[in-house]
């Protein structure tokens, strides 16, 4: 199931006291970003399936952190102080540099009452065509593909930034020889694009892959990827912005990660 370096040095989940602690590292698809009603991200699927599965009580936090954000390690600092968590799954963050975003162009070009302005409006249309059917989310897709060629979209971050700061992030995370780490990759999409863009995309993406692979092993942390695991391109997954993912794919999440946490229990 992916890399896994279960060395004497990432941590032991039987070592701890009675309550395992869980922190989740991650972005809105971890904190299940425009799912509907009554779904639940896989944090909180993780949440409720790891106490039976593991035999002892777990409390899993959800903190929401990007590798390439300013004060990241020293964001990483106070959490890990805070929580003392047995387990942290940092979750990669590749749209930064990958996905073309048309709110943080609109701040950058019109100042920060139109940026919240343009994020009320694709958060209430995104709303009423999401789920909707085969009709709104053709609408969905035709709205986000004109906003970007009418106001423009560019990634938040780049290659260079993301990298550097998953890699000091997952060294930071080592440190503590205590504490169990996973880097993990969910679904990842190549945005839409010319043949040309959408080649390059993937290259950095199959670029990012290993380097960060390679960042994991140094730091003795272990490392799972779900593009790996499940090639296949399924569209059920993804919701029109091809960004954020459906209940069907957390649940998938919260499976693959459960089995990793039920495996390094036993060799711990």
């Amino acid at each position: 199931m992916g890399d896994l370096a279960l060395g004497a040095g990432s941590g032991t989940l039987a070592r701890v006291s009675e309550t395992l602690r869980v922190l989740v590292l991650g972005q809105s698809n971890s904190a299940g970003a425009s799912l509907p009603g009554g779904a639940q991200p896989w944090p909180a699927l993780l949440a409720g399936a790891l106490p039976a599965a593991l035999g002892r009580p777990v409390e899993v936090i959800f903190r929401t952190f990007y590798s390439h954000a300013a004060g990241a390690e020293a964001y990483l600092d106070r959490e890990l102080a805070r929580h003392e968590p047995d387990l942290v799954v940092l979750t990669m963050t590749p749209f930064a540099f990958l996905q073309p975003m048309v709110g943080p162009g609109v701040r950058r070009r019109y100042g920060e009452r139109a940026g919240r302005l343009f994020a009320r409006f694709e958060a209430r249309f995104d709303a009423l065509t999401r789920d909707r059917g085969a009709t709104a989310t053709r609408a969905n897709r035709l709205v986000r593909r004109l906003s970007r060629a009418i106001l423009g979209a560019a990634p938040v971050s780049s290659y260079e930034t993301v990298l550097e700061g998953t890699s000091v992030a997952l060294r930071r995370l080592a440190r503590d020889e205590r504490v169990r780490v996973l880097a993990f990759q969910g679904f990842v999409r190549v945005p839409e694009g010319s043949r040309r863009e959408q080649r390059r995309g993937a290259e950095l993406v199959t670029r990012f892959y290993a380097d960060v692979r390679a960042a994991a092993r140094a730091a003795r942390c272990d490392y799972i990827n779900l593009n790996e695991l499940h090639p296949d391109d399924r569209d059920g997954w993804y919701y029109p912005d091809r960004l954020h993912v459906t209940a069907e794919a957390h649940v998938l999440v919260a499976k693959t990660i459960q089995a990793w946490a039920e495996e390094a229990a036993a060799k711990a």
